[in-house]
C-alpha cells in the first residue's frame, strides 16, 4: 500500500534572478505509487530549469530539465522504483512499518547551474507490508499401478 504525499501551499517559495523572479505556487504534490514516486510542482511562469535527486543531478534517470520550449507551469519528475538505488534513495525497512524510502528532491529555476534559490524538497515514502494468507488444498488419490505386458 503506498501513501499519497500531501502538501500545503506556502506562497513563501521565492527565487530570485537578474531580471525575473521565479516562484513555485506551493510545496509540490508528491505521490508514491506501485511503480514509481512522482513529484510535481507548480511556477508561477514558464518553468525554465530541472528537477533532480540532490547528489545525483548528472547521474541517468535520477533528473529532467525543462527548457522554455516545454512552456509548462507544471514540472514534474518520476522516478521508477526500478532507479531508486542508482539514484542514492535512501531506503530503510521497518518490522512494524514496512519500507520506507527518503530522499531530498530538488528544484533548480536554471537549467544548467545550481543556484542559491533552488527549492529543496525532503520526500518520504512509505511502503505498508500487507498480511496475506495463502492457502490451497491437494486430494491425493491412489492409483494402482497397471502392468502391460
Amino acid at each position: 500500500m503506498a501513501l499519497k504525499g500531501i502538501t500545503t501551499c506556502d506562497k513563501r517559495s521565492v527565487v530570485g534572478c537578474e531580471s525575473s523572479v521565479f516562484r513555485m505556487e506551493c510545496s509540490p504534490e508528491v505521490e508514491c505509487g506501485p511503480d514509481a514516486i512522482r513529484i510535481r510542482g507548480e511556477s508561477e511562469d514558464i518553468f525554465e530549469g530541472q528537477i533532480f535527486i540532490k547528489n545525483q543531478r548528472r547521474s541517468e534517470d535520477c533528473f529532467v530539465v525543462y527548457s522554455v520550449d516545454d512552456n509548462t507551469t507544471l514540472p514534474e519528475f518520476t522516478l521508477s522504483l526500478t532507479r531508486i538505488a542508482s539514484c542514492g534513495i535512501d531506503m530503510r525497512r521497518n518490522p512494524l512499518r514496512g519500507l520506507e524510502l527518503f530522499s531530498v528532491f530538488v528544484f533548480a529555476f536554471h537549467p544548467s547551474f545550481v543556484t542559491a534559490g533552488d527549492r529543496a524538497f525532503a520526500v518520504h515514502c512509505l511502503f505498508q507490508q500487507q498480511q496475506i494468507t495463502v492457502s490451497t488444498r491437494f486430494d491425493f488419490i491412489r492409483y494402482r499401478p497397471l502392468f502391460i505386458d
